[in-house]
């Protein structure tokens, strides 16, 4: 993954710019987002929609989504082995839970 798919000795970092965010929805604590941003990835980058949920708890602030990365848009070559039995997909689904906080 490290050295094939993701190429980290040519490509060291991963960047993510985000441009703006929108309110989708709101409801109590909670809130639908969807942030506009670049991703850069493997020396690409390209535009990317990000749909969040952004949930408040007291002190604590919750940020939860997925996406989906055609990795043939970031150059990511597409490896198998085992005779084909395992392969890199086309689409990588990403799901993710950013925890903030305070202190």
């Amino acid at each position: 993954m490290e050295t094939k798919v993701l190429a980290l000795s040519e490509y060291a970092t991963i960047i993510f710019t985000s441009s703006r965010v929108r309110v989708r929805d709101k409801r109590g604590e909670a809130m639908r987002l969807e942030l506009e941003n670049t991703l850069k990835l493997r020396g690409e980058s390209h535009p990317l929609k990000v749909p969040v949920t952004l949930e408040f708890s007291g002190e604590r602030m919750t940020v939860t989504g997925e996406l989906e990365l055609d990795t043939k848009r970031w150059g990511v070559p597409q490896l198998s082995a085992l005779g084909g039995s395992v392969k890199t997909k086309e689409k990588l689904g990403l799901t993710f839970e950013i925890v903030l906080v305070a202190v």
